[in-house]
């Protein structure tokens, strides 16, 4: 019987490819497990990183840090979610973020090169680069065509249960506003709903 959290990294790998049995025994011997405590870092900007994590538990960020110290999201993810920096991974190079827990986090890490390299595992690479690819198209959209407003809703529909996991910095930072215009967006937006 396999832990509540691996049987759940099977199904989603399966989900996108159906896995043999050898072919799962072979990927379950790649696997580490990862602890984190609130507000450690998964990887820091300038690492090169190798392993893409499945978020078992927790809540993850990942941001860039100006050279003024200033911080923006890009992304948030939680349990049952693939993430890490597939640039890095891929090509080996330094990242240009970091990625922080931003609540007690337990991951199952993989090897990128295991499932980039060996063919059987080219149809879950694929997957992983399409999600990728449109979760960044959405965004830049986001960002140019929608008003802060709007932006906000966006994220309340994208992540219907985050609001309440993060702070007020955290989100006004992933839309791109101050933390103050955020408390105004909020009050529109609890008056109209």
């Amino acid at each position: 019987m396999e832990a509540e959290p691996v049987y759940r990294l099977r199904q989603m790998l399966s989900a996108i490819h159906p896995l043999t049995d050898a072919q799962w025994q072979l990927f379950r011997t790649q696997l580490r497990v990862r602890h984190l405590e609130k507000n450690s870092y998964f990887l820091r900007a300038g690492d090169i990183s190798c392993d893409l994590a499945f978020i078992c538990s927790g809540l993850m960020r990942m941001y860039y840090l100006t050279p003024q110290g200033v911080e923006f999201n890009r992304s948030f993810a939680l349990e049952n979610h693939f993430y890490g920096a597939y640039r890095s991974a891929l090509l080996q190079e330094p990242a240009m973020f970091s990625i922080q827990a931003l609540e007690p986090t337990e991951l199952l890490l993989f090897d990128y090169q295991f499932i980039n390299q060996d063919p059987l595992w080219q149809p879950f690479a694929y997957v992983f680069a399409q999600q990728l690819l449109l979760v960044k198209e959405k965004r830049e959209a986001q960002f140019l065509l929608l008003t802060p407003e709007q932006r906000y809703q966006a994220f309340l529909e994208d992540y219907p249960t985050l609001a309440s996991r993060l702070s007020d910095r955290h989100i006004a930072s992933y839309l791109g506003i101050t933390a103050v215009s955020l408390s105004r967006i909020k009050q529109k937006h609890k008056h109209r709903h």
